[in-house]
């Protein structure tokens, strides 16, 4: 049996290309968010953390003094940071009808400005992403040169006043997951797989970040007006000595609907 050169000259170029592939010594280009309790993330150095603000948008925060460098006035939740990007998302985008919408933000890590927002993704039309009774959503990212990978995990349950039977508390139990991929250069969505569902929200209490442990606590006070609310707290240490204590956003608390 003949084989051309030519069919030789493509098999050898498969072949070479399936080498390249596999060859170990090839880096990953896959960036990973360095990410800080309270929901928060840091910078490659592990100098600089940033946090959802509680007064809206988000801080860049010296880990080692506790100094708000800059704060951005876009809502938003910090996803990932690179020497010279954050990348943030935010939803909820009211007068949409029932179903809400997300979209990322890339905000300039020297000064918090806001560069570019993603086009807006649709999410099931039974998902919140912020305060709402019996609702719960969280999100990671990762990026790989100029594609972000948003992850996003989303329940629900019942949230009812009365004792719901069998049947009701099943109806409401529901969930939803997904990888939605977004080109920063343009911001177009790319696409969207499902992804595995999460047992439990991503984060820790408490974190090892370069030369300092990163702790976060929430509690629950009540407000002038009587009503409960929920305060969150990122501490920073060094060694066994405190360097910084400063409120951030936390999660709202929400009673049981009567």
């Amino acid at each position: 049996m003949l084989v051309s050169r030519a069919a030789l000259s493509v098999w050898g170029l498969v072949l070479a290309s399936a080498f390249v592939m596999a060859r170990p010594d090839i880096p990953d280009r896959t960036v990973q968010a360095i990410r800080l309790p309270g929901e928060g993330v840091a910078d490659p150095p592990r100098k600089v953390g940033y946090w959802a603000a509680k007064a809206g948008g988000i801080e860049a925060i010296d880990l080692a003094t506790g100094k708000v460098l800059w704060t951005s006035t876009d809502p938003g939740k910090p996803l990932l940071a690179t020497a010279d990007r954050v990348y943030a998302w935010a939803g909820e985008f009211p007068g949409r009808g029932d179903g809400e919408a997300v979209c990322i933000r890339t905000l300039d890590a020297g000064d918090g400005k806001r560069l570019t927002n993603s086009d807006l993704f649709e999410l099931p039309a039974w998902v919140k992403t912020g305060a709402f009774p019996g609702r719960a959503f969280t999100a990671t990212a990762s990026l790989n040169e100029d594609i972000l990978h948003f992850h996003w995990w989303a329940r629900a349950w019942y949230a009812g006043g009365a004792a719901p039977t069998p049947e009701v508390e099943k109806r409401a139990r529901k969930s939803a997951s997904a990888e939605v991929r977004v080109g920063l250069r343009t911001g177009r969505i790319l696409g969207t797989e499902p992804l595995a569902p999460k047992v439990t929200e991503p984060g820790a209490a408490e974190s090892k970040v370069g030369a300092f442990t990163v702790a976060s606590a929430d509690r629950l006070e009540r407000d002038p007006g009587g009503r409960t609310v929920r305060r969150r707290t990122v501490e920073v240490k060094q060694g066994d000595r405190v360097l910084w204590k400063r409120e951030v956003a936390a999660p709202a608390y929400l009673p049981l609907r009567k």
